[in-house]
Order: C-alpha cells, then sequence, then structure tokens
C-alpha cells in the first residue's frame, strides 16, 4: 500500500497550482478579471475576454409630493449623486456616511432616502417627501 500511496503524491502535488509564485489555478492579479473562451482552460491558448464591469452609475428618476420632479446619476466610484430637473442647474452633492440608505448634501442641498423612499431639502425650503418612478 505504502509504494501506491507515494506514487500518487507527486500526482496530487502536480495537479495543485502554486500560490506562492502569485496564482491560484493560472489565474493572477492582472487575469482575475477576465474570462476565456473556448474550452474553459486556464492555462489554455484560448484568448481572454474581458468581463464587462457593473456599471459606475446608477439613475433615477423621483416625482415628489409638491408635484416637483428630478433626475439623479449616482456614481459609486466618486461617491457623488449629480441631479438634473432642480430649475436650470445641475447639482452636485457628496455622499456622507449613511447608517443605511443614501445621504449626499452639498451647496446646502440635500438627498437622503432608503429604498424608493427619499427626502428632498433646498436651502432654506422644508424637505419633500419624493419617491423613485
Amino acid at each position: 500500500m505504502r509504494p501506491l500511496f507515494l506514487a500518487l503524491v507527486p500526482l496530487a502535488l502536480a495537479a495543485c497550482d502554486s500560490v506562492e509564485d502569485g496564482t491560484v489555478n493560472g489565474t493572477t492579479a492582472d487575469n482575475a478579471g477576465a474570462t476565456m473562451a473556448g474550452s474553459g482552460s486556464a492555462t489554455g491558448g484560448d484568448s481572454m475576454i474581458p468581463v464587462t464591469p457593473p456599471p459606475e452609475t446608477t439613475k433615477a428618476s423621483y416625482r415628489c409630493e409638491n408635484n416637483s420632479r428630478f433626475d439623479v446619476a449616482f456614481d459609486d466610484r466618486s461617491n457623488v449623486a449629480t441631479i438634473s430637473g432642480v430649475g436650470d442647474r445641475q447639482l452636485v452633492l457628496n455622499g456622507q456616511p449613511a447608517a443605511s440608505g443614501i445621504w449626499y448634501q452639498g451647496s446646502g442641498y440635500e438627498l437622503r432616502g432608503k429604498g424608493e423612499e427619499a427626502m428632498f431639502t433646498a436651502p432654506g425650503a422644508a424637505p419633500v417627501s419624493c419617491r423613485a418612478d
């Protein structure tokens, strides 16, 4: 039994890729965000096809209780919300730490919310309840 075990050890070790050289199953930090075309072999000669990254910007349209409307583009990478439809201005609000949901503010404006519900506040005005369309 021992000779058979010793004969299988090199085969088992050969099946494992080294993590010391920065690879795991042929994947490095450089190619971890890509998938292989064709046979699916991580070490084959197939070409790399980049995986589509998630969108950097999420868009939402809001309708408020006072019949106003505005659109927001939430940029997760720069942590800003760009609001259009508030008069003729385009507002850029900076993200703030929120316990849950969203909180953006800047230049006296504020947008807070969770789920489809939001409160929008303009400088010197009372908060207005809004809902995403």
